[in-house]
């Protein structure tokens, strides 16, 4: 019997350490590191690529052995950036009330921690700010996580963003603490467009994987790993034939990819079988949504190429190939297929009626 449950536990703790993540995680410990006091990292990637889960990590790995990222001794606290005011705006205050709760600063009486509500009437969003900006240094601080930072595009006001940047990069100026913001590639386009950012950021780019060699392998391994882990049909258990189809549903994009997997298990065990291609279909995201996704994706490493943070050998593919034809041409010398027609990732519509549908396949 199929214990799903269990299972599922085990994937959402899996810890894959894919050639992307390795390469992403190296560069940016180092960049947060080596950083002068008050300097800002960011690092941009597209959703559900590790980002969150790598500054967990980043944190664990600045403190000594044995001391965790919620220790008192730790060297940095963490914040998500939430849209959490009633209109799903970004809030100062919130934030700053919430940076307080991190740092554990005596300001917060333990019934105020239970009552949210009335820590807010009690305290004014001033006093949230001055109790961070005394509390970091004073418990040893030096580093400072904020992740979803993108969300400060939804703050209220003309220059909404610009203005929690200017007071983030003041905190990070008056604490001496190294700011460390984690997001989206909207939060790139809000650090290039703050002039007070202008000489104090340096930028980490975490890409999904794209449609090239050195990728694909590393796509096909990940494959491999969620395989030994899952209760495949036996119509799966090669499951790198469907390699195509699975990166066409997920962009190159392990949270999603992880996702997609996790919601296909959910199928089977609706059903009592092991995954396969129609619990992989049901629980696939649309076409529409997958479209949309990737035209945000593909502008915003669009735009990291312009800005010279992309290195050339990792520009945008702009139209899938089968992973095996890229995997077997044997020199770039060669003249290549000219390619297919039509948005990138999609197939070319095809009318089928009920029931003979294809995976990957996009339907009119």
């Amino acid at each position: 019997m199929i214990n799903y449950t269990d299972i599922a536990k085990t994937i959402n703790k899996l810890d894959i350490n894919h050639p992307i993540w390795i390469r992403t995680l190296e560069l940016a410990y180092a960049r947060i590191a080596l950083a002068a006091p008050g300097q800002v990292v960011c690092v941009i990637g597209p959703p559900r690529v590790g980002k969150s889960r790598m500054s967990s990590i980043i944190r664990s790995m600045l403190n000594l052995p044995g001391i965790g990222i919620d220790d008192p001794q730790s060297l940095s606290i963490g914040v998500r950036a939430s849209n959490c005011s009633t209109n799903g705006a970004f809030s100062t205050k919130d934030f700053a009330r919430k940076a307080v709760v991190a740092l554990n600063h005596p300001i917060l009486s333990t019934s105020a921690r239970d009552d949210t509500h009335a820590l807010l009437r009690q305290e004014t969003e001033g006093a949230y700010w001055l109790a961070l900006e005394r509390g970091l240094p004073a418990a040893g601080k030096r580093y400072l996580f904020i992740d979803e930072a993108q969300n400060i595009c939804r703050a209220k006001g003309r220059n909404g963003a610009g203005s929690v940047l200017d007071a983030w990069k003041c905190v990070a100026e008056d604490t001496g603490v190294v700011l460390v913001l984690t997001g989206t590639y909207e939060l790139h386009n809000a650090m290039q467009n703050s002039t007070h950012m202008l000489g104090r950021k340096s930028f980490v780019h975490f890409p999904r994987y794209r449609v090239t060699r050195e990728d694909i392998l590393g796509f096909h391994s990940i494959l491999q790993t969620y395989a030994r882990y899952l209760p495949l049909a036996p119509e799966l258990e090669n499951i790198l034939a469907y390699s195509e189809y699975l990166y066409s549903g997920s962009l190159g994009c392990i949270g999603l990819l992880e996702r997609w997997f996790r919601d296909a298990l959910g199928n089977a065990m609706v059903r009592s079988s092991h995954i396969d291609l129609r619990a992989l279909e049901e629980s696939r995201a649309c076409d529409s949504d997958l479209a949309i996704t990737l035209e945000e994706i593909v502008a915003g490493e669009e735009m990291m190429a312009a800005r010279g943070i992309e290195t050339p050998a990792l520009k945008v593919a702009t139209q899938f190939k089968e992973p095996e034809a890229v995997l077997n041409e044997k020199s770039s010398t060669k003249k290549t297929r000219k390619p297919r027609e039509g948005k990138p990732f999609v197939c070319k519509p095809v009318r089928r009626t009920a029931g003979e549908r294809v995976p990957g396949e996009v339907h009119v």
